[in-house]
């Protein structure tokens, strides 16, 4: 059985949370949450949203509904991340 981590963490916050990071890994996990991702820079790389595996690479976007299971791996890349709260999704 794979593990899933729940970011209940996030669950507190009120206010939209962006940030730019360079990064190579994103274990699979969950949050109530929207999230929005825009690959910066970097060579094609698969996220899986939900069970579905996408290729994506620079000036890609990735949406993730709240409770959506997701994770990447990649060589590298540049991304900006923006995290929605739940009481903006009206959950």
């Amino acid at each position: 059985m794979e593990d899933i981590i729940y970011e209940g963490y996030r669950d507190k916050q009120y206010d939209l949370h962006f940030h730019e990071s360079f990064t190579t890994k994103s274990p699979k996990h969950f949050h109530r949450n929207f999230e929005l991702l825009y690959i910066k820079d970097g060579a094609p790389f698969d996220v899986e949203v939900n069970g579905v595996k996408y290729t994506v690479s620079t000036d890609d976007i990735v949406f993730v509904s709240n409770y959506y299971v997701h994770s990447f791996e990649s060589e590298g890349h540049q991304q900006y991340c923006l995290i929605v709260p739940p009481f903006i999704s009206g959950d």
